[in-house]
C-alpha cells in the first residue's frame, strides 16, 4: 500500500496537482512551517515570469521498511525525478543573462553532479535528474500515508518532528518540504533560480 500511495503522489505532482502533495505532507511539518506559507512560495515559483518550472518522470526506485516506533510505521522511499527549468525567452541574450545561466549551471553541477545536469542552449532550458530519499509515515493520528523528503536543509525542523532513531539511519538527515520550490530569495537574483531546485539553498521561516 505504501508503494501504491507514494506512486500516486508522484503521478499527481508530475501533472502539476500540488494540492495532492500538500494533503499528503506529514501534518506535523505544518506545525513548524504553516501550510499557507509553503503554498505561497510554491505559487510564486510556478508563476514566475523569469522561469517555467516543470517536473516529470518521477518514479519510485526502492521502498524499504525501517521500523515501527510508538505505533508509527516508517518506510524509506528512494525516488527519481527530472526537473525542467526553462528561462524566459529573449530576442538577444545579453551578457547579464549569459552570466546568470553560467552561474546556475555551475551551481546545479555542484549540487547534483555534472552527469545529471544538462543545458539545452537552443531552448534556454536546464534539465536536472535527481535521486532523493523520502520518508513515508503511517501515523495513527492521521489518515493514510504521509510523506516528507529527507534532504540537507532544515535539521531544526526535522529534529522536532521525527524520532532520533529514525534520523540516525540517514547519513544526511535534514528536511526540506520537497526539492521543488522553496526559495525565498529575491526574484532578480541568480540565486533565486538555483534555490528552486537546490534544497540546501532554500530559506523558510521557522516557528
Amino acid at each position: 500500500m505504501v508503494h501504491r500511495d507514494c506512486s500516486r503522489l508522484f503521478i499527481e505532482v508530475d501533472k502539476g496537482n500540488y494540492d495532492y502533495l500538500f494533503d499528503m505532507m506529514y501534518p506535523m511539518f505544518y506545525e513548524i512551517i504553516p501550510s499557507d506559507v509553503i503554498q505561497t512560495v510554491m505559487e510564486q515559483a510556478l508563476n514566475s515570469d523569469e522561469m517555467e518550472l516543470k517536473l516529470y518522470d518521477s518514479h519510485i526506485e526502492e521502498v524499504k521498511s525501517m521500523q515501527k516506533l510508538n505505533c508509527v510505521k516508517y518506510f524509506r522511499i528512494k525516488y527519481s525525478t527530472t526537473m525542467s527549468m526553462k528561462m524566459s525567452d529573449t530576442t538577444n541574450q545579453n551578457d547579464v543573462e549569459l552570466d546568470r545561466n553560467a552561474f546556475i549551471l555551475i551551481a546545479l553541477n555542484k549540487e547534483f553532479g555534472e552527469e545529471n545536469v544538462s543545458y539545452l542552449e537552443g531552448l534556454n532550458k536546464f534539465e536536472v535528474i535527481t535521486t532523493k530519499n523520502s520518508l513515508a509515515i503511517l501515523d495513527p493520528l492521521y489518515t493514510g500515508w504521509k510523506i516528507i523528503n529527507v534532504e540537507k536543509a532544515y535539521q531544526p525542523i526535522l529534529v522536532k518532528i521525527l524520532p532520533q532513531e529514525i534520523l540516525d539511519q540517514f547519513s544526511i538527515y535534514c528536511i526540506a518540504f520537497n526539492d521543488y520550490c522553496l526559495a525565498l530569495l529575491p526574484k532578480k537574483s541568480p540565486e533565486f533560480h538555483v534555490g528552486l531546485v537546490a534544497s540546501s539553498s532554500t530559506i523558510l521561516p521557522i516557528k
